[in-house]
């Protein structure tokens, strides 16, 4: 499909002289910086870029999300006429936004870290543990968990700066861009590019199914953003006070306590979403998800939310030493 993969595509960044036009008319200090790019030329720089594709997909998908969301029913119509997305954006239909996130999430996916096993499939966290492989797990896991920062700051930032209130909107509006990420991506993974064309049936069982996966969304952000708050001894009150003092010892131990506790919070709320989530395309599409599917995929979310989850939680539990 002419499509390049992520080393080609890497080869091509990395040799101005076929990805600039105007590479031939630039100075001697031009070339030098181009073709010694650190950015570029590192594995420490190609992880940084790597990880930064990844931020820009995540908030970027949260934004588009919630139009897809206030398009839904115009994105399901569409589908009963049998158009694709990219015909309901040709006709006017939905916002060209669609095609441009496609666009990003096809790039990120090529600069995405991607390790293979034996039979050619893509490798978890979880898997590269399985098999002996921890520097590898770890730096994905990195990758992966600074990632989903704009998800993190949405919910817990708000109900760490806002209370309950601002809790439970962050992980409204996460719920509602879910809600259309969701339609929109099983919509086109059974139907459209099956070349099936929706009835109002179809049209029910995707509403229903992508209003579970946006409430499982919302309760886990929501639960999590408050539990993280009361973990990490963010609230005001005698009783939490007198909780967190019991932990001043040290800078040290306030940081692991910090870390474990907030680790278990985001990384037990990641999980009950993604078990949630599978179980709503079991139940609601007849998807065949085996008990593994569901241990690996929850194994995995638990991982990267608790890497953020701690680092976010030890670093304010030293922080936030009560007086």
């Amino acid at each position: 499909d002419r499509t390049l993969n992520k080393q080609e595509l890497a080869e091509f960044l990395e040799n101005p002289r076929l990805s600039l036009p105007g590479y031939k008319d630039m100075s001697g200090g031009e070339k030098f910086i181009l073709d010694y790019n650190p950015l570029m030329h590192t594995g420490v720089g190609r992880w940084v870029m790597s990880t930064a594709m990844g931020y820009a997909q995540v908030a970027t998908n949260i934004q588009t999300g919630l139009i897809a969301t206030g398009e839904s029913e115009r994105i399901i119509e569409g589908a009963k006429q049998g158009k694709t997305i990219e015909k309901m954006v040709d006709d006017g239909d939905i916002s060209p936004v669609h095609l441009l996130q496609k666009s990003i999430n096809k790039m990120a996916d090529q600069f995405a870290t991607k390790h293979f096993d034996e039979q050619g499939r893509v490798m978890t966290p979880k898997d590269l543990i399985a098999a002996g492989r921890p520097i590898d797990a770890g730096t994905l896991l990195a990758e992966q968990s600074l990632a989903q920062i704009p998800s993190l700051a949405i919910s817990v930032g708000g109900g760490m700066a806002f209370g309950i209130g601002g809790a439970f909107l962050g992980a409204g509006i996460l719920g509602g861009s879910v809600y259309g990420q969701e339609l929109v991506s099983d919509l086109e993974r059974l139907y459209i590019d099956k070349g099936i064309i929706i009835t109002d049936k179809e049209a029910s069982l995707l509403r229903k199914g992508s209003a579970y996966k946006a409430g499982a969304e919302w309760a886990g952000e929501f639960a999590g953003a408050l539990l993280f708050r009361v973990g990490g001894g963010m609230l005001a009150g005698g009783a939490s006070q007198k909780i967190v003092k019991q932990f001043t010892n040290s800078y040290i131990k306030r940081w692991v306590l910090g870390y474990a506790g907030g680790a278990m919070i985001e990384g037990t709320s990641e999980a009950f979403t993604s078990i949630m989530q599978d179980g709503t395309d079991l139940l609601v599409y007849g998807d065949e998800v085996e008990f593994k599917d569901f241990w690996r995929n929850a194994v995995n979310s638990f991982l990267i939310g608790s890497v953020l989850g701690g680092g976010l939680s030890s670093t304010m539990a030293v922080v936030n030493k009560p007086t």
